[in-house]
């Protein structure tokens, strides 16, 4: 991850990615000046620093959390899906882990988030709608799912917010509906979708995305699992096959033989860089 162009200017701190285009700038999409900030992950350089206390990664950690502390969660707006908000989110809630000299400043950034996402959550349909679409359909329930993960997330961590975004009630109707048209039964297991109808509509190795997209909805089942009780089955069932078919394709399910743990991401390399995402998630997924 290369943090910046240089140590000066408007883009200090951020990262590029694969849909910048080459530029730190990109993200002028339907007239909206977004960043493609959903890009902005700080765990790789926040671990290194860590563990090692290099310079250079503590220097690139600092620079990222300016960067992303700058951004006003409210100008997402509903665009381009619930990942631009729940990305920026994710990554601003572990900075205030790893900094607690930036706490007040992420508790104050976090609580703006979680306000935007309670003002464009749509109560009829209960998923986020993407008004970058024309329809303003959001075609990705692994969005819905991970923005409720991050979203759990910064409540446990920063129990201040408790009362700011949507009700614990309202996350539960948004993974209810992700369960309901969001998911796929694959042999004895369901798992949930890269897209909405995703067997009737996506190529095979879109569709073979399920289980990390399944894997981004554990945190917020555990979550909600604590506060529901009928939500526990259902944490339990995404758990087991998370946890036992890492990286597995679709026939691999069918079969229910788990891909071995050491081909991870090499038989099958599509799925590789969804799992290396997943990854950052670890203590989410296991704890």
């Amino acid at each position: 991850m290369l943090y910046g162009r240089s140590w000066f200017g408007p883009t200090r701190g951020a990262s590029r990615n694969e849909k910048s285009d080459g530029s730190l700038l990109a993200g002028r999409q339907g007239g909206n000046d977004i960043v493609l900030r959903e890009k902005q992950w700080v765990h790789g350089v926040a671990l290194r620093a860590f563990m090692t206390g290099d310079p250079l990664a503590e220097a690139a950690l600092d620079a990222a959390a300016d960067y992303l502390l700058a951004i006003d969660p409210a100008s997402w707006k509903g665009y381009w899906g619930a990942r631009v908000l729940s990305k920026p989110l994710d990554s601003v809630t572990l900075l205030g882990m790893v900094r607690p000299n930036l706490r007040a400043r992420v508790v104050d950034w976090i609580g703006r988030a979680l306000d935007e996402a309670s003002l464009r959550l749509d109560r009829s349909l209960w998923f986020w709608p993407n008004r970058g679409d024309a329809q303003g359909i959001d075609n990705s329930p692994w969005m819905q799912g991970d923005l409720v993960a991050r979203i759990c997330r910064a409540r446990e961590q920063y129990p201040e917010l408790a009362g700011r975004g949507p009700t614990d009630d309202e996350l539960l109707r948004v993974i209810e509906c992700i369960w309901t048209y969001g998911v796929e039964v694959v042999g004895d297991f369901r798992i949930t979708e890269y897209r909405w109808n995703a067997d009737a509509n996506d190529a095979d190795d879109v569709d073979d995305s399920g289980l990390h997209n399944t894997a981004w909805q554990v945190p917020a089942l555990r979550y909600l699992a604590a506060r529901f009780p009928r939500v526990e089955p259902l944490y339990r069932e995404a758990l087991y096959v998370v946890s036992n078919f890492l990286g597995s394709s679709k026939e691999d399910l069918r079969r229910g033989v788990p891909l071995p743990l050491d081909e991870v991401g090499a038989r099958t390399p599509s799925l590789g860089l969804g799992w290396r995402k997943t990854a950052v998630f670890p203590l989410d997924l296991f704890r």
